[in-house]
């Protein structure tokens, strides 16, 4: 798509020249080759990879990546590396909320883009204390290792319907700096 807006009423609006739609859209491409050593099969598809990232225009990055056929989320971060000055952190108490969705995940979680950053990432897991766990577990051995590949998970949408994951990435986000994001 050409067009720098996606304005939808079920997925809501997303301005491709947005300058924080554009560094997260960078930080998630260039992160998943980071810490997988692969870039997304879609970007090396189009003969993008982190040698050549940055000559790619931020906003066709952005539009290339909300549009691509698998759903990414990524979700912020309390406490730890996110805080390098150790200013105190008024939400340390809180969940981590998502911050991003691209359409697909749009579509399978039933959100628009902007609910989704209002959703403590806790709440895609299943209610239950088994698949908290398991979620818990999948996201600790992401921060010891940098990514973990994972199969079968199942999350829950807007709706309260069951979203199956059949295989996925989970990976560290990280700035140019080393920063989590």
């Amino acid at each position: 798509p050409s067009n720098t807006i996606f304005d939808d009423p079920k997925q809501g609006r997303v301005d491709f020249n947005n300058a924080w739609v554009q560094r997260q859209s960078y930080h998630i491409i260039r992160s998943y080759e980071l810490c997988t050593g692969e870039p997304m099969e879609y970007f090396k598809s189009q003969g993008i990879t982190n040698a050549n990232l940055d000559q790619v225009l931020p906003v066709e990055l952005a539009k290339q990546l909300f549009f691509m056929p698998y759903a990414i989320l990524s979700h912020d971060v309390v406490g730890g590396n996110s805080n390098p000055l150790q200013v105190p952190d008024i939400f340390e108490d809180r969940d981590n909320m998502y911050n991003y969705s691209n359409l697909a995940a749009l579509e399978s979680f039933e959100r628009t883009f902007q609910s989704t950053r209002t959703v403590p990432s806790t709440k895609s897991a299943k209610g239950s204390s088994d698949e908290q766990a398991k979620r818990n577990s999948l996201i600790g051995d992401c921060i010891a290792k940098g990514h973990v590949r994972f199969h079968d998970a199942i999350r829950v949408s807007s709706t309260g319907r069951k979203v199956f994951i059949k295989e996925g990435v989970l990976f560290n986000l990280q700035d140019e700096y080393g920063i989590y994001r």
